[in-house]
């Protein structure tokens, strides 16, 4: 987790933003984000003179509003509300993938139609359900920050994994019915192969519509048949 992740990330408990971390182990990661001017006080965790970001790998998010704590582990903050249910074990824990190869692009593209590669350059955007991350990856590629959420413990591990390299995928565990990321902040969000999984998809639409800015766009992809 990087100290960024904080302007985006509140309680989902009480919904508030306030959010103190305490990290317990940390380390440097070099700094492929140009997201602050280098004349101006580089923001919290970056060193624009190293070229370094830190990373927090262990630690606690307390929020200030309820008090409700939550951990960070192998570097992902576990952000599930004490009522939310933890996503199932899945195969995906250690499943990667080859980006050279052109069907990973072709599937993604094809997932995120009418979305194109140029509506996620400098885009803030949600993958909810993220799985193993190869969809914040091209994401990420076509030039967006990319948080993504997945409620599994399997899936996030497998994604952070897939996606270390890339500076701007913040991986999170939590609920797609409880986020913990602020309303009206995303100018994209999308939810691939995972809404039919569900017991309620419509309240998933609503969540995910919720954390949508204005004139922000949503894009949905289910199973059908083939």
């Amino acid at each position: 987790m990087k100290y960024r992740l904080l302007q985006w990330l509140c309680c989902p408990a009480c919904g508030a933003a306030d959010l103190q971390v305490d990290a317990t182990q940390v380390e440097d990661r070099p700094l492929t984000s140009a997201r602050f001017d280098a004349a101006a006080q580089p923001p919290r965790g970056m060193n624009s003179e190293r070229r370094i970001e830190i990373e927090i790998l262990a630690g606690t998010l307390r929020c200030s509003a309820c008090g409700a704590t939550y951990a960070i582990t192998d570097g992902i903050p576990r952000m599930l509300a004490t009522e939310s249910v933890e996503g199932p074990t899945t195969a995906h824990r250690y499943t990667t993938f080859d980006t050279a190869q052109p069907a990973w692009e072709e599937s993604f593209l094809d997932y995120a139609a009418p979305l194109a590669p140029s509506d996620f350059l400098g885009r803030l955007v949600l993958d909810a359900g993220c799985g193993y991350g190869r969809h914040a990856w091209f994401a990420a590629r076509y030039g967006a920050e990319v948080i993504a959420l997945d409620s599994s413990a399997d899936a996030v591990a497998s994604a952070a994994a897939n996606t270390r390299e890339l500076g701007d995928v913040h991986v999170v565990q939590g609920d797609i019915y409880r986020p913990p990321v602020r309303d009206q902040i995303f100018d994209v969000a999308y939810c691939f192969g995972v809404l039919h999984h569900l017991d309620d998809p419509e309240a998933a639409i609503t969540s995910l519509g919720e954390r949508l800015r204005s004139g922000g766009r949503l894009a949905l992809w289910v199973y059908g048949p083939r």
